[in-house]
C-alpha cells in the first residue's frame, strides 16, 4: 500500500484543490475545513512514502493547524482531536 501512495498523489492534489475551494466558499463550516485537513495528511502520507520528508511536514503542520484552530473555535469537536 505505502508503494501506491506516490501514484495517488495527483488524486490527492485534486481533492486538496476541491477542498480548498469548498472552504474558500464558507470557511465558517469547521466539516469541511476538517476535510481540507485529511487531504494534506493523505499528501503528506504520499509525500513521505516517496521520501519527501520536507514536502510531507509541511503538509502535516497544515493539517495540524487546521484541526487545532477547529478545536479552538470548538473544544468539543473530537472529530478533530482525534483525527
Amino acid at each position: 500500500m505505502l508503494k501506491e501512495r506516490p501514484a495517488a498523489l495527483p488524486f490527492y492534489e485534486k481533492a486538496l484543490d476541491l477542498d480548498r475551494r469548498r472552504v474558500a466558499t464558507d470557511p465558517s463550516r469547521p466539516i469541511w475545513r476538517l476535510d481540507l485537513s485529511f487531504a494534506y495528511g493523505a499528501i503528506g502520507s504520499a509525500l513521505m512514502s516517496d521520501g519527501d520528508l520536507p514536502g510531507a511536514l509541511a503538509r502535516y503542520e497544515e493539517a495540524v493547524r487546521l484541526r487545532r484552530a477547529v478545536v479552538a473555535e470548538d473544544p468539543d469537536e473530537d472529530f478533530a482531536k482525534v483525527a
